[in-house]
């Protein structure tokens, strides 16, 4: 009780000045009509402005969710496509038999941390192996590649880049076949790879298309990953030495797909075998 007392007589004063000051107001305002109408004024714009920015906060949230599910039914319809099945034809005499079963399956994910100025680029992804995320899966965006698993944590993966030297990629070229191993080395723009062991009897030109060869388990075949830009073939050389585009820009990535083989094993079991 007394230290309430030595509370009020310390800073009674400053609260009464204030509870006048509210009542001052209070009267001025109930009993002033142009006072009143400018209070209920600037009462209503404030109200408002905040409104606004509490809708706006729930608007973005909202439009989170809503492109968390596009990305995973958009990875539920890349596992419908053609390239995600495995055909099976049995033959009897002149009768085949058509079939598939799934052979890729596809974990929507965001990018939270990527780099792309770097001489060995890496990116962070929001999912891990508790969501079934494994070294060596591939990474795909809507455009083209973007790396290769390397590690994961419960929650979340670390995605070596395309733009790592080390990353060799198997490709293909559209129009006759002929394959290559696409490859990004610094100096070279986060846009740009090299294309190796295309041979010069491929018929190249200027934007000719680049796809994913199928020869690894790491993506599906037939996936566009770049475009052609330059190409020569050096005196005695056998190959073309090819500069290509890459269709993706990995400097704005921010939705991937990480790919699943699900026959990934039982080839190379098979393949192992054979050491």
């Amino acid at each position: 009780m007394q230290n309430l007392f030595y509370l009020f007589v310390r800073y009674g004063g400053f609260v009464s000045f204030l509870l006048l000051e509210a009542l001052c107001i209070f009267l001025i305002i109930n009993f002033n009509e142009k006072q009143n109408r400018i209070f209920l004024h600037s009462a209503s714009v404030i109200s408002g402005n905040v409104a606004e920015q509490f809708d706006n906060l729930a608007d973005f949230l909202r439009l989170q969710e809503e492109r968390d599910s596009l990305a995973a039914n958009n990875a539920r319809l890349l596992a419908m496509l053609g390239i995600s099945r495995f055909d099976i034809a049995l033959k009897a005499d002149t009768v085949v038999n058509r079939q598939d079963t799934q052979r890729y399956r596809y974990v929507a994910a965001e990018v939270i941390n990527n780099s792309t100025r770097k001489s060995r680029n890496f990116l962070t992804l929001s999912r891990g192996s508790l969501h079934g995320i494994k070294p060596r899966m591939g990474v795909i965006d809507e455009r083209g590649v973007v790396g290769i698993v390397r590690n994961t944590s419960p929650h979340f993966s670390l995605v070596m880049s395309v733009l790592h030297p080390q990353m060799r990629i198997s490709v293909r070229h559209a129009l006759s076949n002929h394959e290559g191993s696409m490859q990004w080395e610094a100096p070279l723009g986060p846009d740009q790879v090299n294309v190796l062991y295309l041979p010069r009897t491929a018929p190249l030109s200027s934007g000719d298309t680049l796809l994913t060869s199928g020869y690894s388990t790491h993506f599906p075949p037939g996936l566009p990953v770049a475009v052609v830009d330059t190409f020569l073939v050096k005196p005695g050389g056998s190959t073309w030495e090819v500069k290509a585009s890459l269709l993706n820009d990995l400097r704005n990535s921010r939705y991937v797909y990480v790919v699943e083989d699900l026959l990934a094993e039982e080839q190379l079991n098979l393949e192992s075998s054979n050491e």
